[in-house]
């Protein structure tokens, strides 16, 4: 039996909110139940939002490219016929290309049957002499010319936006814009709400999906978002509110500012790190945290169902997928006692990680300027490769003018803030190029500058310590970023440029006393006195034992192993006595 191939498409989004898609099904359905001699293919292929003029849609991923390919591979092939509602769902391309793709499917003999008027277009009747080979041709043509003008229209009427953009024209500029934003750039409060959330969660480490499953019950316009979304979200310069064109010009000041320059390039920079180290699963507060000191591998957390328990440990994830002749650092670990070790030796770096964010006004500046001047540098190339194939653009040869003069500016006061903040002396020339914004914040105190607004900076770095440390994902990524990680071999472990580099020893899992033994040794080291820094106070060895117990935490601590296990004892007759 015959196979009948229903072939759906649309170019505009919007269409598929109407009664588009509905109208070419029902007319499908309509033929079907009139031709029961062929059988429906199971097998979709739709184009939804995709345009036929452009030749998007014979791309090998999208429906019309697939049935392309299935007709090359035989899987449609003679007596099968394509569903279309007209001649044009199959394209708008140029006549001439567009009778080649015709010609293709009906010389294999696949007939086209277009709803709209009950024809059929099959390698019979186009050569019969009967007319419609010219009725088909006339239909691609006009099909062509119709999508032809509407595309000058649009592009047009696009260009004049443009202008008027780059005159300072905004107030009735109407456009395609981002759901925080009305068509004539406004912000929309309550959706800018959503957004910011967004961005703040992401900057503190949150995956995009994990930061809609996150929001979704709070903001329920999120249900329906994509993570792939809120990338395009992050990297939209309407969040400073520059409108991007198609030709890749930035134009500023077009809509109204979502977030501040710093907030927009901090989101760019994490993107980029992001792309090139994906984040490790997020099931656990310690992943990403925990690696081989033998291979550099980092660990993979499992988990697996003991008696009536469910037990956590990680593994060299070198050693899992390659085995011990890459790797032998075999044993396991307990998430329990790895859990102890974090929540034991991430305070230094938590608040190395809570000073980064008071770091001064002119070291924020300068990332700030780096960051801009790279944007600038990549508008620059790519208005110089525009150039090259159209160098008769006036418009953009000033463009080009405008941004060398940005780029120069942001040299001058990059080159003025690195001299400041590594000490070096400044010259006359460096002091012409001081910043506006440093004002009378800064103040001598022998000879180095200082901020009048700095004296809270002890309560504020608390602050930030509370804060991060509140939100797990935000207190791991933060101890990414500072350094911060457990390495471990075999049976022992130690905490990444610690100082003093002490070492925590898994001696093993007690079956009687159901609990894991740790020893703790930390090597005498020497302090500097605050007061001064050539007086050394020494600190003696310690050595301490634990007893941890899953879902208890530690139950037991002592100086030495002997006196730990006599606790322990105690502990279990006990536990026994209260049973009996």
């Amino acid at each position: 039996m015959p196979k009948a191939i229903p072939y759906i498409r649309f170019s505009a989004a919007h269409q598929g909110d109407g009664s588009t898609v509905a109208r070419q099904q029902d007319r499908i359905a309509d033929w079907l139940s009139k031709n029961d001699d062929y059988f429906l293919l199971k097998e979709t292929f739709h184009d939804l939002a995709v345009s036929g003029f452009s030749g998007k849609h014979l791309e090998d991923n999208q429906g019309f490219g697939r049935i392309l390919q299935a007709i090359e591979s035989g899987d449609i092939g003679s007596g099968d016929c394509i569903l279309v509602e007209a001649i044009d769902r199959i394209g708008r391309l140029e006549p001439m290309e567009m009778f080649t793709h015709i010609n293709k499917i009906v010389s294999n003999g696949v007939d086209i049957i277009t709803l709209e008027d009950n024809q059929t277009f099959s390698h019979k009747t186009l050569n019969s002499g009967h007319g419609q080979l010219f009725t088909l041709v006339g239909k691609i043509q006009q099909a062509h010319e119709y999508s032809s003008r509407l595309s000058n229209r649009i592009r047009s009427a696009y260009l004049k936006k443009v202008e008027r953009a780059r005159n300072g024209q905004t107030d009735n500029i109407r456009r395609h814009t981002p759901f925080w934003l009305t068509t004539s750039g406004k912000l929309i409060p309550e959706n800018t709400e959503v957004l910011r959330e967004c961005i703040a969660l992401y900057i503190k480490g949150y995956g995009h999906r994990k930061i809609i499953l996150t929001l979704v019950e709070k903001h329920p316009i999120l249900s329906n978002t994509h993570p792939s979304t809120l990338k395009r979200w992050f990297k939209n310069r309407a969040l400073i509110g520059e409108w991007e064109t198609s030709d890749g010009e930035v134009i500023p000041n077009v809509c109204e500012k979502a977030v501040d320059l710093e907030t927009f390039y901090e989101l760019q920079r994490l993107a980029k790190a992001r792309a090139r180290r994906p984040s490790p699963s997020e099931s656990y507060e310690l992943s990403g945290l925990c690696y081989c000191s033998n291979c550099g591998a980092p660990y993979h957390f499992r988990r697996k169902r003991h008696l009536k328990e469910i037990i956590i440990y990680a593994n060299c994830s070198q050693y899992l997928k390659r085995g011990a002749h890459y790797c032998d650092n075999k044993p396991s670990w307990p998430y329990e006692v790895l859990k102890f070790i974090h929540d034991n030796t991430y305070s230094l770096h938590l608040a190395l990680a809570a000073m980064d964010l008071q770091q001064s006004k002119d070291a924020k500046r300068l990332q700030l300027l780096i960051d801009e001047k790279g944007a600038i540098d990549d508008r620059l190339k790519k208005l110089i490769g525009v150039l090259e194939v159209a160098p008769d653009q006036e418009v953009l040869i000033v463009r080009l003018k405008e941004l060398d003069g940005q780029q120069k500016q942001l040299s001058k006061e990059i080159n003025y803030l690195e001299k400041v903040l590594s000490g070096e002396e400044l010259n006359a020339l460096d002091l012409a190029s001081e910043p506006d914004y440093r004002g009378k914040l800064l103040r001598d105190e022998g000879g180095f500058q200082v901020y009048e607004n700095n004296d809270p900076y002890l309560n504020s770095v608390n602050s930030d310590i509370d804060a991060i440390e509140s939100d797990p994902i935000h207190l791991r990524s933060s101890l990414k970023r500072r350094g911060y990680a457990i390495e471990l071999n075999q049976k022992t472990a130690s905490i990444r440029d610690a100082y003093p580099r002490g070492e925590f020893t898994l001696i093993k899992r007690s079956t009687r006393h159901n609990c894991y033994l740790v020893r703790w040794y930390t090597p005498p080291f020497e302090i500097l006195s605050a007061e001064d820094e050539e007086t050394k106070y020494p600190i003696e060895e310690d050595e301490r034992f634990f007893a941890m117990r899953r879902n208890c935490g530690v139950i037991a601590a002592a100086s030495s192993y002997e006196e730990l296990l006599e606790t322990l004892e105690s502990i279990t007759e006990a536990s026994v006595i209260s049973k009996g």
